[in-house]
């Protein structure tokens, strides 16, 4: 009796709405409780290697979405094809090794995690089966391995091509999971904080407008901890002052002289009335390059790194 290794490559879809017609196949455990599933396809291929006492194929497996389940994400079809291929490898006789290779060892993860997320229904149907194939044989054995799509590697980039090769037309009611509604949310949140930043009465003022690299203004983002805040590092002194600097909310004279504060209105380098642009610009107690302006974030980083006393309390005499 020959024991099947099998070995499955599995590709997400990259949220556009596919499917595919040849070969069409449903998990088996999926039947009945979860009726709309996205299809999977599988393709099986001739038997690639063989040993003494064993032999092993090959299935390439894309999680698909057509119109019963068009709106997800990339990591939802990754996990659905990893459930449909682990429910479809525990089915045939005398498998032992089950060998998974996948470009998202997140979504790998995920499939064997029975905690709330999205897709939990595949997480729970993969525990299940693995808890029972797993339970009959001691010698029993799945293992994900990570192949990045950028290797190129034959058969997951056949995996890649079959499951980007058709596109179908979303349904007109369709259904969706549970990141990809908080993907489309988070968008619309972005947009629209987007369009409220160009308005001067939401952004204030006397917001200094800063530009990218590429020379495109600066605008608002959640992503890895804001445009603003992600370059200045670890550094709290200089991000304390960079945010007064750039709102305009700083121990200079001008602002003193707005709040009615009683303090000198006068730069320590003796010009009456400091106000932001003097700093930056003009003021002789700071380093600065000829003709300097600070266009771009990084400049005015530079800049407070180099002039620890730029947008910073003075202190007090006799103190220090």
């Amino acid at each position: 009796m020959k024991t099947y290794r099998l070995i499955y490559a599995t590709d997400e879809t990259c949220e556009r709405n596919e499917t595919c017609e040849r070969n069409e196949t449903r998990g088996s455990c999926l039947k009945g409780k979860y009726p709309k599933m996205v299809r999977t396809d599988l393709e099986r291929s001739r038997k690639v290697q063989s040993g003494p006492g064993w032999s092993m194929r090959v299935w390439k497996v894309c999680g698909l979405g057509g119109q019963i389940l068009t709106r997800v994400t990339a990591p939802d079809a990754e996990l659905f094809a990893i459930c449909s291929a682990i429910t479809l490898a525990t089915q045939q006789d005398n498998c032992e090794r089950i060998y998974i290779f996948t470009d998202s060892i997140a979504s790998a993860k995920r499939a064997v995690d029975p905690s709330m997320h999205s897709g939990q229904g595949h997480s729970l149907a993969v525990c299940h089966t693995l808890t029972a194939w797993l339970g009959k044989d001691p010698d029993c054995r799945v293992f994900f391995i990570q192949v990045p799509s950028k290797l190129g590697w034959n058969i997951h980039k056949e995996a890649h091509d079959y499951a980007t090769s058709l596109i179908q037309p979303v349904g007109p009611r369709p259904d969706t999971s549970l990141d990809s509604v908080q993907k489309a949310v988070t968008k619309q949140s972005q947009e629209s904080w987007t369009r409220l930043f160009q308005d001067a009465d939401y952004r204030g003022h006397n917001f200094l407008s800063l530009k990218k690299t590429d020379g495109s203004s600066l605008q608002p983002t959640y992503i890895n901890g804001g445009v603003w805040l992600s370059p200045v590092g670890g550094d709290l002194t200089v991000a304390v002052r960079l945010f007064r600097c750039i709102l305009n909310h700083t121990p200079i004279g001008s602002y003193y002289e707005q709040f009615n504060i009683d303090e000198s209105l006068d730069c320590e380098c003796g010009f009456r009335r400091q106000t932001r642009d003097h700093v930056l610009l003009s003021c002789t107690k700071l380093e600065r390059k000829d003709n300097w302006r600070p266009s771009y974030l990084k400049d005015l980083i530079d800049f407070l790194e180099k002039n620890p006393s730029g947008f910073a309390f003075r202190r007090p005499y006799g103190v220090g």
